[in-house]
């Protein structure tokens, strides 16, 4: 029960963002906003994102419980995210569950 537990607390500090591969397109359009206005760009795209981030920490704090959230130690990394999946993997052949996701 303790290892299906880390696994949902240390599931619940991944945001998409932390995960989602690399948009060299929407990076570059945005480098051209903030060459054009700096302020505008902020205060539109950034401060949506952290709305959203926020969003998702409150949903976070809700789901896993105060006892077993910590607060993690950088962000999530695919690489994390994947050794994750190999824990719950274990735990699922542990439980005789048979998980089977490519």
């Amino acid at each position: 029960m303790q290892e299906a537990r880390e696994i949902a607390a240390q599931l619940g500090n991944v945001r998409f963002s932390d995960i989602e591969p690399r948009d060299l397109e929407a990076e570059q359009h945005a480098r051209e906003h903030l060459e054009m206005d700096p302020e505008e760009m902020l205060g539109e795209e950034v401060g949506e994102r952290r709305r959203m981030q926020g969003v998702e920490d409150m949903l976070v704090r809700l789901s896993v419980g105060e006892g077993v959230h910590e607060q993690a130690q950088g962000r999530p990394t695919q690489e994390d995210v994947q050794k994750l999946k190999v824990r719950l993997g274990a735990l699922g052949a542990q439980l005789g569950l048979g998980m089977n996701w490519s």
